[in-house]
């Protein structure tokens, strides 16, 4: 029942996630402690602040390398968390795919808004069989009113990663609302612990569980472990169709009471 963490900032040094090797090895310990047995390491690509693929995967091995002279149970994949951007599509040999091979690649939406190329960039990484998770979609504003979006998207090829912190309120109380309804509607397919720091603990375990008691068992096996093994060994994931409903009027007005 292991579960396995596709998005972390787990790499000393790079961005603002752990800033020394024993933070880095801290909440490494903290996650195989949660019964985490892999995750991916996804420094953050913005425009401008563009890290070397060979440094990520240098780091990978030595982070791998001391939690296994720790007798740390912790498997390290290389990744990174691409913000999303117009030249994504053309810089196909930068891109830093989820396990360092498969052509699974994590891209970050901004929070308050949807740029109007952002269908042109997912089609255009989806004709060059590239496929795009979504890293945490319930926080961003646009899809969190309109959930139809994010289902006319998966129903176009990407895929979506909820944060563990989303559906427990760490974010508060709009976006747990948002994640608890994606959840519901079959429009997750991994949960990512989004560890900066462990001032931002894993908390997997906890939500795993939460997904079990929303889905049943094995939805969230596949959601926590079974998706994201396929994904690391470059296999397709089986993809549910969305439950989306049109949005209510009453889960609207939820939705805004909790934004005021």
């Amino acid at each position: 029942m292991g579960m396995i963490d596709i998005h972390v900032h787990i790499l000393p040094g790079l961005d603002d996630g752990a800033s020394t090797w024993e933070e880095a090895i801290d909440m490494a310990r903290a996650a195989a402690s949660e019964g985490t047995q892999a995750l991916v390491a996804t420094p953050h690509f913005l425009p401008g602040n563009w890290p070397d693929k060979g440094l990520i995967a240098d780091l990978v091995a030595q982070l791998q390398e001391k939690l296994n002279s720790q007798d740390i149970s912790l498997q390290i994949y290389s990744g990174g968390e691409v913000y999303l951007e117009p030249e994504l599509p053309e810089r196909i040999y930068a891109l830093p795919f989820l396990g360092g091979q498969s052509q699974y690649l994590l891209v970050e939406l901004p929070f308050e808004e949807l740029p109007s190329f952002t269908e042109e960039v997912l089609f255009k990484l989806r004709v060059k069989d590239i496929v795009p998770v979504l890293a945490h979609p319930e926080r961003n504003r646009v899809i969190g009113e309109d959930l139809s979006i994010l289902a006319k998207w998966i129903r176009q090829g990407a895929l979506v990663q909820v944060n563990a912190g989303s559906l427990i309120g760490t974010f508060g109380r709009k976006v747990q609302a948002v994640a608890e309804a994606m959840v519901k509607a079959r429009m997750v397919h991994f949960l990512g612990s989004d560890g900066h720091s462990l001032r931002r603990p894993p908390q997997m375990l906890k939500v795993r569980k939460k997904i079990a008691e929303l889905l049943g068992e094995q939805e969230a096996e596949g959601i926590t472990r079974r998706n994201a093994l396929a994904l690391l060994r470059g296999e397709q994931i089986e993809v549910p169709e969305p439950e989306h409903r049109p949005r209510r009027e009453g889960f609207l007005r939820f939705i805004t009471r909790l934004r005021d």
